[in-house]
């Protein structure tokens, strides 16, 4: 992909005067190749999550043959397809349409459910050939000062996304990952089969990945050290490869790794939303509660004891509990694909040199203090069980004093 633009590599000691551009920072190549390897090509990769769910119609459809009706997964191939060929932008699908099909027959591929939703996305992704003009480039928003390649390669499984473009220079400030995120929201947003979802980051991921191709000199000895290497370099993740290797060797295990590693981190994103989600709708009631319970000791002694506010305090609280269950599940799963997420991470060979990355955002924004709402629960519904038990020892008073009139009354009229 690409011309070969014959990166030089300029090493040498004392103050730098390496060149802006057809370079690559020494920082960002291991030492221990400088000597015998030239580098070829570079590549910048950028990693994320578009969010797109299935209408309610087809989930519905889709939930009930649990993802086994062959119909089911033509319509959502083909709704798939068919949006993406209407863009003028991409040049090339790769597999085709009836490839694909072949694939899914096959078994060589498959549709899976992504992160405990009714989302789905292929095991194995599709390859897009972009074109982007300036013109549409700019309308995405893009910064001036950034560099922004007319032609890149997306990988898209229908939920992940890797998108990929030859740089001339090494680190660079690019706006890659969300021209391929914007892309691919406005190409399939207007599909009837699904709805895109706003939500949550960070997509795409802050760290640029670096493919850095290298070849060995004529003159150079044997040397022991195998490529690919990959390294943390200023945030970011280095992976330096045999320039005699196709780019399918190179990216083939970028994206069964990281789509493994990503999957089970915007997995966490997703649990962690519907934690925040569930706290959200609990802090609502909560407000609730307190007005209602402020509004109650407003009233006189007398007005407390015959309304009926009471009852729907305590059928408030009941709703409060039911709820509080809920956040406790959703903390529970949040934390659950937490661990899950940091187990793959800490397992990938392309992400494990910046997992404290992906920890930082893993770490949970939302504070609940579930002592404090049980405090305030409890409060409310002693007090109003005070006033409950008070009416309802008035009422029955006032039931046996009228009853007892009455049958008094009765006795009286009989004896007479």
């Amino acid at each position: 992909m690409g011309v070969d633009v014959r990166l030089p590599l300029q090493v040498h000691i004392g103050p730098s005067h390496m060149s802006d551009t057809n370079s690559v920072s020494e920082k960002y190549v291991p030492a221990r190749i400088l000597m015998d390897y030239s580098i070829r090509k570079a590549y910048v990769a950028k990693v994320g999550f578009v969010r797109f769910e299935l209408s309610d119609s087809f989930k519905e459809r889709w939930s009930a043959n649990t993802g086994t009706d062959h119909k089911l997964t033509d319509e959502y191939v083909d709704a798939l397809y068919s949006t993406l060929e209407k863009s003028p932008h991409i040049m090339e699908i790769a597999p085709s349409r009836q490839e694909l099909r072949q694939q899914l027959e096959g078994s060589q591929v498959g549709i899976r459910v992504w992160a405990h939703e009714v989302a789905l996305s292929l095991t194995q992704p599709l390859l897009l050939r972009v074109v982007l003009p300036k013109r549409k480039r700019e309308e995405l928003g893009l910064f001036p000062w950034s560099w922004n390649p007319e032609e890149f390669t997306i990988f898209f499984d229908g939920a992940l996304f890797v998108a990929y473009a030859p740089v001339n220079s090494v680190p660079v400030t690019t706006d890659l990952g969300q021209i391929a995120r914007d892309f691919l929201v406005e190409t399939l947003a207007p599909a009837n089969l699904w709805r895109h979802v706003n939500g949550f980051g960070p997509t795409p991921i802050h760290p640029e990945l670096y493919f850095i191709r290298a070849a060995q000199h004529t003159s150079a000895a044997p040397t022991a050290l195998h490529l690919p290497i990959v390294k943390e370099a200023e945030g970011d993740v280095v992976i330096v490869v045999s320039d005699s290797d196709g780019l399918d060797v190179i990216t083939r295990p970028l994206l069964r790794d990281v789509s493994l590693a990503l999957d089970d981190f915007y997995g966490q994103r997703v649990a962690a939303r519907t934690f925040t989600d569930a706290v959200d709708a609990l802090a609502d009631l909560d407000r609730q509660l307190s007005e209602r319970v402020s509004q109650y000791f407003k009233l006189s002694t007398l007005r407390c004891l015959f309304s009926n506010e009471s009852r729907s305090i305590r059928k408030l609280i009941a709703e409060m509990h039911m709820a509080l269950q809920r956040v406790s599940s959703a903390e529970m799963e949040m934390r659950r694909q937490q661990d899950k997420a940091s187990r793959s991470i800490a397992e990938s060979t392309f992400f494990k040199g910046i997992q404290s990355y992906f920890k930082e955002h893993m770490t949970p924004d939302t504070i609940f203090d579930r002592e404090a709402e049980l405090t305030s629960m409890n409060f409310a519904a002693e007090e109003t069980s005070n006033f409950a038990v008070t009416q309802t020892t008035i009422v029955a008073a006032l039931a046996g004093a009228i009853l007892g009139g009455i049958f008094t009354a009765l006795v009286q009229y009989l004896a007479k």
